[in-house]
């Protein structure tokens, strides 16, 4: 990759501090991934950037959820139609209907390998992109 191609930007919000790391360091080859810890932070860093796809936790601890927090993330300007990835270890075929019941747009659950994880974001990026040109 040249330093001519900007890299996608992403942001994960997930609660575990470990998990957080290694995903920033297993696909940031291939994207520019920021991190949130809380749903508080995650919501001020989607107000300050325009992030291609967001990596959703749906289970942030205490307070609010992942589906919750997509929720207000849908309110704010210019992130109506930005991917949501559920990123979850909720990974019962019910679950997952329900995860999807909402306004995520993807799912993979956890544990799961980088070559995965880079496919459903890459297509949920070319998604999203294909459907703004539409």
């Amino acid at each position: 990759m040249t330093d001519e191609k900007k890299l996608k930007k992403l942001l994960y919000v997930e609660d575990d501090l470990p998990s957080l790391d290694t995903v920033q360091k297993l696909i940031r080859k291939w994207y520019d991934v920021d991190g949130a810890t809380t749903p508080a932070v995650a919501l001020e860093k989607v107000k300050s950037n325009q992030y291609d796809a967001i990596l959703m936790d749906i289970g942030l601890g205490q307070g609010m959820n992942g589906i919750e927090l997509t929720d207000l993330i849908r309110e704010v300007p210019g992130y109506e139609n930005v991917p949501v990835i559920a990123v979850t270890a909720f990974a019962s075929i019910t679950e997952k209907r329900e995860i999807m019941s909402h306004q995520l747009t993807h799912y993979i659950s956890k544990p799961f390998y980088r070559e995965d994880l880079l496919k459903i974001i890459d297509e949920a990026i070319k998604q999203s992109t294909d459907n703004s040109e539409q």
